[in-house]
């Protein structure tokens, strides 16, 4: 939530950008046959280090889907008059998410919302909501909420962040290529009869072989139009999926399935078929059903899903055969793999001898002549990465760099903590001006807690503050939760910034470490029942204040007391908490 809010300078727009991507060219030798040689001995190099890593397992099937620019289709549904039209989502003085319709006009992320304003006047540029005189993603947050379940429908589903989620559609997939499901759907038998008509052993495999001779032709002629296909343009959702399906893309293939022909070698690729087939059916409920359009990747593996689920955005899905998978995946820069864009991939450039740069950098200069990519990498051994990066982690990396991924979905829960924060432009000066942010910050996470409460049936244990100050991190005192001034702090009007401005010329109200960033946040969030053991010694406590409580007791030198506003009530069991919910 908070990257959400403060996105990373020079974050890429698409992974498809690295699809172009390739070897570095080979240095030139004085004589061309040392040359040829010097290949020969480097393709069998690379072919021992890409056999010392078990096969991929083929046997599951993920999908990645990805909604398409989703801060702006979201703000195109709040504004229907935007909708089809160019639209900038901005934050400040910055912009956060560009229409697929902006970026045709060349608008990026990292421009800023000024020079968008002179450049560009036919773009509508929308703020991001303001809520206690800060940034509120929460239109967002309940957008998301409301599309995972249509995911959760096709197999089981990990969130991995507001827009983006993993779906494990192996069982789904598997039953497709069983006899009721080939009868039960015409279509989709004929459009497999169809890609495999060159493969009897295949047919007979699926049990195809007895449905006739294979079709010359599509079965499905009208989806021929692949470069106008909508999923409204179909009668109904079955042929609205067949339809997605056909134009679904495979990396290192050029085009789409119907129009350039491209045929499954084996079962494994009949499998991902399949999870194409149900990724279509996703989407298309995405679509019909909510409005929004995603795109979508389909592999054996969650780092295979999605290192492809954005090669053809917006609005398309990309398969990823496993046989093309350690290809694609060797020419991609080292720091564009999942995982390995931080501190990880940073430790692996500098034990390559390559220079870490940040993304900011290569974004004005370009990327580097030395840039690493993940062939080089399979030149280090287990124990030279276990060195590097520690025994646990290198014997996982030297099987992920070959495009090993054993990660299960796992289903997430709701988050176990709610966050508010504030990344001040300037440090604050005066306690009058901290006093005002503390009471926003904590009036907004009462908000989230009783949402949460009335949506989960659960409470926090702790409320956490922190504070950067001084040049100091991670100074943070706790104490128990107090569900009672929740309701309080939502009964009461945000404070205001200009009435702290008079308070703040008086000298006795500057503060002596000027403050630079504030996180108030609700942890271990759990059920009501849990939540009120953690707060049975708050309520003993009645209305002594934190000193006198051991969860509260404030640190000798510490600046600032938390106090206990009477005795509370706590949450006593879900019905009561709906029924409370209800009344107000």
């Amino acid at each position: 939530e908070f990257k959400a809010m403060e996105p990373e300078a020079g974050a890429p727009d698409e992974q498809g950008a690295f699809l172009a991507a390739t070897y570095p060219a080979a240095a030139v030798a004085e004589e061309e046959n040392a040359e040829e040689a010097d290949e020969d001995e480097e393709e069998e190099d690379l072919a021992t280090r890409l056999s010392q890593a078990g096969p991929i397992d083929t046997q599951r099937v993920i999908i990645h889907v990805d909604l398409d620019a989703f801060y702006a289709q979201v703000e195109q549904h709040r504004h229907p008059e935007f909708l089809g039209k160019p639209v900038a989502v901005q934050q400040w003085n910055s912009l956060i998410a560009v229409s697929y319709e902006a970026r045709k006009h060349g608008i990026t992320r990292f421009m800023k919302a000024a020079e968008v304003k002179e450049k560009y006047p036919d773009v509508h540029l929308v703020h991001v909501d303001i809520e206690n005189n800060k940034v509120s993603l929460e239109a967002y947050r309940a957008v998301s909420r409301s599309l995972f379940p249509i995911f959760e429908r096709f197999g089981v589903c990990e969130k991995a962040s507001v827009d983006e989620a993993y779906v494990d559609v192996s069982t789904a997939a598997a039953a497709l290529l069983q006899p009721p499901a080939l009868h039960r759907d015409a279509d989709w038998r004929l459009l497999l009869h169809y890609l495999c008509r060159d493969n009897q052993a295949l047919l007979q495999g699926l049990g195809l072989h007895c449905s006739g001779p294979p079709p010359a032709e599509s079965p499905l002629p009208l989806l021929q139009s692949a470069r106008n296909f909508s999923f409204r343009s179909y009668g109904n959702r079955v042929l609205a999926s067949l339809g997605a399906l056909c134009v679904s893309h495979v990396v290192l293939h050029a085009g789409d399935l119907v129009q350039h022909d491209w045929r499954p070698a084996s079962r494994d690729d009949v499998r991902l078929l399949a999870g194409a087939y149900i990724a279509a059916q996703m989407r298309c409920a995405v679509e019909m059903e909510k409005g929004y359009s995603c795109s979508a990747g389909i592999g054996h593996n969650k780092l295979l899903a999605k290192l492809c689920s954005g090669a053809n955005k917006p609005a398309q899905q990309t398969i990823m055969p496993s046989s093309c998978a350690t290809s694609h995946l060797l020419k991609l820069p080292l720091k564009s793999v999942p995982l390995l864009g931080g501190k990880l991939g940073d430790a692996l450039v500098v034990a390559l001898g390559g220079r870490v740069v940040s993304r900011a950098a290569r974004r004005r200069a370009g990327e580097p002549k030395d840039l690493i990519r993940v062939h080089q990498c399979l030149a280090l051994t287990v124990g030279e990465l276990q060195r590097v990066v520690g025994a646990r982690t290198g014997s996982w990396l030297h099987s992920y760099l070959r495009g090993n991924d054993d990660r299960p979905v796992q289903v997430k829960g709701p988050p176990r903590s709610l966050l508010e924060a504030k990344a001040m432009s300037k440090p604050l000066l005066h306690t009058a001006e901290l006093g005002v942010w503390m009471e926003n910050l904590a009036r907004g996470l009462a908000r989230r807690i009783l949402e949460d409460a009335a949506r989960n049936c659960r409470w926090p244990k702790c409320v956490v503050l922190q504070a950067s100050a001084g040049g100091m991190t991670g100074v943070s005192r706790s104490c128990g939760p107090l569900p009672s001034m929740a309701h309080v702090l939502m009964s009461r009007r945000p404070a205001s910034l200009a009435s702290a401005g008079s308070t703040a010329e008086s000298a006795a109200g500057r503060s002596d470490v000027p403050t630079e960033l504030v996180p108030i946040s609700a942890r271990s969030v759990d059920s009501a029942r849990a939540g009120r053991e953690g707060m049975g010694a708050m309520e003993d406590a009645g209305g002594r204040d934190a000193h006198n409580h051991p969860q509260g007791r404030d640190k000798a030198g510490a600046q600032g007391t938390f106090l206990v506003a009477g005795p509370d009530p706590g949450v006593k069991d879900c019905a009561q908490a709906q029924a409370g919910k209800e009344e107000e």
